[in-house]
This record gives structure tokens, C-alpha cells and sequence, in this order.
């Protein structure tokens, strides 16, 4: 089922009311064409004086002006895609997913949000599940959200009450003031370059690792100055906070015997790509909807009769101011493109400074290595003490031999009653030595 109404103003306010599950797009041109693929659903597009609303008691697509204001009831879960205009959800009964909209406004959403690229404020007054929101341009207030936040940048003021834990990437900006609140932990990262003045008014263990004070625990009360303190930020946590500097995706590898250098410009190169490439593709839009306009614009001419050579001049005038905005659009693409240049080289000196750093530590280790081991003594084991030797026994003592006995020998080999081999057997026996 089908339904189309065409808008009188590409601003106008489309109100949805859907009972199921509900996705919408921004598209070009006038007309809001709504769609159900139940047959037996009821789907209802009723003109106002300001737009038109729509109704479905059922799941629901609906293409609408990208400027169109919005407002939403949706029973089910909801999609927003690729709109400009205002975007007012009163409530939302299931999970919300948010992808390059306009500046957005919260009531109550009852399931989780996922949210990329809002291209203006982001306001929520309570979310019950939890949030993943990255890359608001504008400010960030939410006064109450139940579950877990994930946040990657806010180019803007940021206001921020979680119950459960938040996890957060911000690069502040000058004269922002931020103030965020988690009931469990907190973790915050800041850009290497940040300039902020942080005063953390509550935590119950706060861990601190940026340049020069890595892994260091403090007390709340707490307060530092980052850079030359051009923002303002206050953290506060029931559980623990860690305030960290953001750790490039090369910094959390682990060591593959690669060449740093190499390594960080091949990533360099390739996030230099990246970006340029989101900066063309948004050129290329831009262009895009210019022409759009000024073949609107030429059509309008035509239908209301101005002559010829008006017509040429305003759709030169026209042109020329569309030049001109492009100018201006790709300008400060380019200041944005110089920015990202910066960051990369800070990044660089620094990792080069930090790696230097480590191999200077690691020569020093080796060095001591080498001197332990210059200094290290082979001692034999040690012996049991050897028993006491057993005592020699007595033994006794050799006769004297006196003179007189000699005599008698020698008298008895003289006499010839002994031979002379009786008689050295004889003196042997005497003196102790004979067998």
C-alpha cells in the first residue's frame, strides 16, 4: 500500500503517527510518499495547514522532503536517514537509529539509540536503554539517560547525565563548557593537543594517564589545566574515572618488527585519502543540490512568464552566488582538511618522541642486563662438612734394642752358633722390623 502527498514548501511539517516499526528518508522534490507492506494495514496521509500527517497501523517507510520538519509517536523502533530539517521525537517505544539528520530532539525513548553524524543539537530527555552516539556538530544535552553512553566528539557544549557507565572521546573545543555525570564509571579520553581546564568534583578512584603523569592515581576533588585551558569541563562519577589521552589505532598493536616510520605514513597516507574523499563526496553534493536549484529556479522562471533576458540575468546572479558558495564550502573543507594535517604531524613528533623514548629504556635494560651478568660469580655447591677420620689406634711402642743385646749376636756369629743371615734376622726382630 501507497500513499503520496505533495507539500507546498520543502519545509513544511510532516507529523508521523506509526503503530509498528517506522523508516524514514530524505529525498528531493516536494512530495511525501509513505508506503506499508501490509496489505491490511491502515495508512493515512491527512493534510494540515502547515504539511501534512501521517498515519499507520502498521510498520512503515516514508520518503519526505530532506529539509521537512518532523515530528514522530512510533510504537515500534525508528529509523531517521539523510534529512536537514528539524527532527522533534515525542516518543519513541522501541530502539531509534539516527544517520546524517538534522538538529534532533528527544522526548522519551524506550529502547536503545544509535546515532552518527547530526548535523546540528542533540537534545534527549530520557533514554531508558543505552546510547552510541558519534560526530554531533552542534551542542549534546541529555538529562537522563539509564543505561551505558558511548560518545565519540561533540563539536559543542555537552550537558550529560548517565546512570550506568560512560565512555567518552572529545576533542574540546575553545569556550565549550562541558559537564557530565555517570552514576558507575567514566573514562575520557581527550585529543593529544586539548586545551581544557578540568575540575573533577567526584570519583572514588581517579586514574590519570596523559604526557607526563601515566598511571597516576589522585583523589577527587581534582583539577589540572590541559594546554592553554580554553574549555571548560567538569567530570564527576560514583564509581572510578580514567581522564587519558587518545591512543592512536598503531599505538594498540602490538609489535610485529615493522618500521615505525613506515608504518605510521603508510596510516597517514591513508587517512589523508579518507579524508579527502568525505571532502569530495561533500562537494559533490553541494554541486548537486545547486544545480538542483537553479534548474528549479529556471523552471519557476519559465512558468511565470519573465522575459528572456530577466530570466538570463538571475540565473546568472544565481550562479554566480552558487560559485561563490562553493568557494566558501570548499575553503573551509580545506581549513578543515589542514586541521586533520596538523593533528597527524602532532601525532607524529610524538609518537617518534614516545619511541625513542622506549629504545633508549630498552638500551638501558640491556645495558644493565650485561652488567648483572659481567658481575655473576660460578660458586661450586656446597658440600656436606666430611665426618670426623676414626682415630689411629695406639700402637706399640718398638722395643730398644740395647748395646749388650747387639753384643750377644755378634759374640754367637763370632763363635760361629748363628750365620750371618740368622744374625741381621735376629737384630731385625729386636729393633721391631723383621716379620
Amino acid at each position: 500500500m501507497e500513499q503520496r502527498f505533495t507539500l507546498s514548501s520543502d519545509t513544511a511539517l510532516v507529523v508521523l503517527h506509526i503503530h509498528g516499526n517506522l523508516r524514514v528518508k530524505g529525498n528531493g522534490g516536494l512530495e511525501v510518499i509513505a508506503e506499508s507492506k501490509h496489505t491490511d494495514s491502515e495508512l493515512v496521509l491527512e493534510p494540515t495547514a502547515d504539511g501534512v500527517v501521517v498515519r499507520c497501523s502498521e510498520d512503515c517507510s516514508v520518503l519526505v522532503p530532506q529539509k521537512a520538519r518532523l515530528q514522530a509517536v512510533v510504537h515500534g523502533n525508528a529509523a531517521f536517514k539523510a534529512l536537514q530539517g528539524e527532527l522533534k521525537l515525542e516518543t519513541i517505544h522501541g530502539n531509534l537509529d539516527l544517520r546524517g539528520v538534522g538538529p534532533t530532539f528527544v522526548e522519551v525513548l524506550h529502547g536503545n539509540l544509535e546515532a552518527k553524524d547530526i548535523l546540528g543539537d542533540l537534545q534527549i530527555t530520557k533514554l531508558e536503554g543505552n546510547a552510541n552516539i558519534r560526530d554531533v556538530q552542534g551542542a549534546f544535552n541529555a538529562k537522563q539517560i539509564e543505561g551505558n553512553l558511548q560518545l565519540d566528539d561533540v563539536d559543542g557544549c555537552a550537558y550529560l547525565q548517565v546512570d550506568g557507565n560512560a565512555s567518552l572521546r572529545l576533542d574540546p573545543v575553545a569556550k565549550a563548557v562541558y559537564q557530565i555525570r555517570a552514576d558507575g564509571n567514566l573514562m575520557c579520553r581527550l585529543s593529544a593537543d586539548a586545551s581544557v581546564r578540568v575540575h573533577i568534583t567526584e570519583a572514588a578512584h581517579l586514574v590519570l594517564n596523559l604526557p607526563n603523569s601515566e598511571g597516576k592515581k589522585h583523589k577527587a576533588p581534582f583539577q589540572l589545566t590541559l594546554g592553554e585551558g580554553d574549555a571548560e569541563m567538569t567530570l564527576a562519577a560514583g564509581g572510578n574515572i580514567l581522564l587519558a589521552s587518545q591512543v592512536p589505532a598503531w599505538e594498540a598493536m602490538p609489535e610485529a618488527g615493522f618500521e615505525f616510520e613506515g608504518e605510521f605514513t603508510e596510516m597517514a597516507d591513508a587517512l589523508s585519502q579518507q579524508v579527502t574523499q568525505q571532502l569530495q563526496a561533500q562537494m559533490d553534493l553541494l554541486e548537486q543540490q545547486l544545480n538542483t536549484h537553479l534548474g528549479n529556479l529556471s523552471a519557476t522562471m519559465g512558468i511565470s512568464g519573465v522575459s528572456a533576458e530577466h530570466a538570463e540575468r538571475i540565473r546568472q546572479q544565481a550562479q554566480e552566488a552558487s560559485k561563490r558558495a562553493m568557494e566558501r564550502a570548499q575553503e573551509k573543507m580545506m581549513r578543515a582538511q589542514e586541521r586533520m594535517e596538523r593533528k597527524m604531524e602532532t601525532i607524529q613528533q610524538r609518537a617518534a618522541q614516545r619511541a625513542a623514548q622506549q629504545a633508549a629504556a630498552e638500551r638501558r635494560s640491556e645495558e644493565m642486563r650485561a652488567r648483572r651478568k659481567s658481575y655473576r660469580f660460578d660458586f661450586d655447591e656446597p658440600q656436606p662438612p666430611r665426618p670426623p677420620a676414626p682415630p689411629i689406634p695406639p700402637q706399640p711402642e718398638a722395643p730398644v734394642v740395647t748395646d749388650e743385646e747387639r753384643l750377644v749376636i755378634l759374640k754367637m756369629l763370632e763363635q760361629k752358633q748363628i750365620t750371618l743371615e740368622q744374625a741381621e734376622q735376629l737384630l731385625a726382630a729386636l729393633e721391631g722390623n723383621g716379620s
